[in-house]
């Protein structure tokens, strides 16, 4: 009987190993490399702290989109970072520098 017991256990662990594995696997993507913007400031702009920043990015919460406009100027960059009706934009050279910013609040539709 204990040997039943055990193989019982191992499969439960196996599965276990399986299931946070697929996890892992569902994870969202890290930042792209070529933000140049802290996630501390973006978190800020969006009005969260930066652990909210990051769990809520890890769960796939928070969207990070960036564009470089190869035919302005090289190195500029369009960073768009969304999380539920908001949207942060940012327009940044390649040293980081913030040359435009805005964040926008979307209403969704249905709401008095």
């Amino acid at each position: 009987m204990p040997l039943a017991i055990g193989a019982r256990a191992l499969s439960d662990v196996q599965r276990l190993a399986h299931d946070r594995q697929e996890a892992l696997q569902a994870l969202p993507p890290p930042l792209p490399d070529d933000v140049n913007v802290t996630r501390a400031y973006i978190a800020d702009q969006l009005g969260i702290s930066l652990e909210d920043f990051e769990r809520y990015h890890h769960l796939g919460l928070v969207s990070v989109r960036v564009n470089k406009d190869r035919h302005l100027r090289p190195g500029l960059r369009h960073i768009k970072v969304s999380l539920g009706s908001r949207l942060f934009e940012a327009t940044t050279n390649a040293r980081g520098t913030i040359l435009y910013e805005a964040l926008r609040s979307f209403a969704r539709s249905g709401s008095s």
